[in-house]
């Protein structure tokens, strides 16, 4: 999957990245996306969020550590869904 392809359904360049980097790593901590990504923990922190509120990435704690999944790519249809329905 293309970064350019995320972007033109509103991912930034940071959570286009971050969510490839779920896709291909699997279950990550922050840390190991921070750093995989080469952004601070703050930022990816930040695009999670937004990944988790557009329903593409979700988390689950093993050992008092969150891990962040990323969704199926057909989840991405509904943000496009969405867009659609918005320009509507």
């Amino acid at each position: 999957m293309d970064i350019s392809l995320l972007k033109k359904i509103g991912f930034s360049d940071k959570s286009a990245k971050i969510y490839l980097a779920l896709l291909s790593l699997g279950p990550s901590s922050v840390r190991k996306l921070a750093e995989y990504c080469e952004l601070n923990r703050g930022t990816t922190y930040d695009a999670l969020k937004w990944l988790q509120e557009s329903a593409v990435v979700s988390f689950y704690e093993k050992e008092k550590k969150q891990f962040f999944v990323a969704e199926h790519p057909d989840k991405l249809k509904g943000i496009i869904r969405n867009k659609e329905e918005e320009l509507s």
